[in-house]
Order: C-alpha cells, then sequence, then structure tokens
C-alpha cells in the first residue's frame, strides 16, 4: 500500500482540520501545515499555535516553511527544532504575488546563489530531516533544472514539483 501525504491548503487545514480529519477519517502517513513565516521579525501566532506539538499529538506532521533568506530560514528552524520537531518542508513553490514580491516561495528558484547558501546550511542540520515543495520555476521551467545540481548534492528526504512555474500560479 503506498503512504499518502496530505498537502497544506492554507487558511484550511490548521490543526483543528488534521486533528479531526485524523480522528474521523485516518489514513495519512504525514500531514504538512500550511507554511510558517516570519512577519514583523516574529513568527506569526497563528503559526505558532499551528506547530504547537500540543494542537498535534499524536498525528504525524511535517512543518512547511517559507522564507526569503538564509536568515529566516535559520531563524524559522531553530524554532522548530526547540519544538522537538526533525522533519521540516521547504517551501519553494508558493505562487501568491505577495510572496513572491518578498522572494519567498517560487520566488526563490531564480536565486541560485540564495538556494546554493541554503541547501549548504541543509547539510549542516544532521539532527533534521529535509523536503522540498518546489515549481518548475518562477518564470520558466529551465528554473529548476539549473537547480538540480545543488539539490541533488543534498540530503533532501524528497522533492515534490508542482509542474507550473510560479508566474502561472494556479492556472495552465
Amino acid at each position: 500500500m503506498l503512504p499518502i501525504h496530505f498537502a497544506p491548503l492554507q487558511g484550511y487545514t490548521d490543526d483543528v482540520y488534521r486533528r479531526t480529519h485524523h480522528r474521523l477519517i485516518g489514513g495519512v502517513e504525514r500531514y504538512y501545515t500550511p507554511f510558517m513565516r516570519v512577519e514583523a521579525g516574529d513568527v506569526r501566532s497563528k503559526d505558532s499555535r499551528d506547530v504547537n506539538p500540543k494542537n498535534n499529538i499524536d498525528i504525524p506532521v511535517t512543518p512547511q516553511i517559507i522564507f526569503k533568506d538564509l536568515g529566516e530560514f535559520l531563524f524559522l528552524v531553530e524554532k522548530l527544532e526547540a519544538l522537538g520537531y526533525r522533519e521540516i518542508d521547504l517551501n519553494m513553490g508558493c505562487p501568491f504575488p505577495l510572496q513572491i514580491g518578498k522572494g519567498r516561495g517560487a520566488g526563490l528558484l531564480s536565486r541560485i546563489d540564495i538556494v546554493k547558501d541554503l541547501m549548504e546550511e541543509v547539510k549542516k542540520c544532521q539532527e533534521i530531516s529535509f523536503s522540498i515543495k518546489m515549481r518548475l520555476g518562477l518564470n520558466d521551467c529551465n528554473e529548476s533544472v539549473k537547480l538540480l545540481p545543488l539539490l541533488n548534492n543534498t540530503p533532501l528526504r524528497q522533492i515534490v514539483i508542482h509542474p507550473r512555474i510560479g508566474r502561472q500560479q494556479y492556472k495552465g
């Protein structure tokens, strides 16, 4: 039997939804949280509640983070590590214009220098297993091809590719 992984949907699949789904339906090997992000220098309170281990007891949860640079990445990883998480999903696929405009999500895909620095940090994190959710690129699908050497040389648990570019958002 193939494992079922539950993808996040921002604004819907929060901790309350996951607890209810897990209790009433179950059968999911892994739930991914909607992305956790930095806002005004700290983690949004809604995101903190969503990843709080007390709100996810006996539920197989992997938090997802979205970030624009190495500083935000390290800040979020440190927060999740302090909560006891040992798996983190990196969002490099969100097509929402507000996030792309800040260089987050799919906005990272054309910034090879930042992705290179991020992958070097992932290699240093021996206690955490990372996965990536990404798109084919921000503006064209060749951006993901340019990233493959970096990703192939990084000990990632998995890469999930949404087969669109960021500029398409949810169309095409």
